[in-house]
């Protein structure tokens, strides 16, 4: 089946998925490097999971990475959905990466 005619029959979300896959497997996981001399200010290494070509912003409260500033301008924002959410995702097959 050629590319163009499985593309037809694909929803954006499953196009957007394959993108996102390929782009994982081409750029492994990164190991951040934080630099801190224990104030309220840090450098670090971690592009923006949203836009690769800008730095995350990483939360000091809560020791974590955050979508860059133009990706929150744009929406984009970190959820910890709730269980149920959770549960419907794995049951619709929409992810195979949660744990319930």
């Amino acid at each position: 089946m050629s590319e163009k005619t499985e593309n037809t029959t694909r929803s954006p979300f499953e196009l957007e998925m394959d993108k996102a896959r390929k782009e994982i497997k081409a750029n492994p996981l990164l190991k951040a490097s934080v630099f801190t001399d224990g104030g309220p200010w840090a450098e670090h290494n971690m592009p923006c999971c949203v836009h690769r070509d800008e730095h995350a912003v990483l939360n000091l409260n809560e020791g974590i990475f955050v979508p860059s500033d133009k990706a929150r301008k744009e929406g984009w924002m970190l959820i910890k959905p709730p269980a149920w959410v959770k549960w419907l995702l794995v049951e619709l097959g929409l992810t195979g990466t949660v744990s319930v």
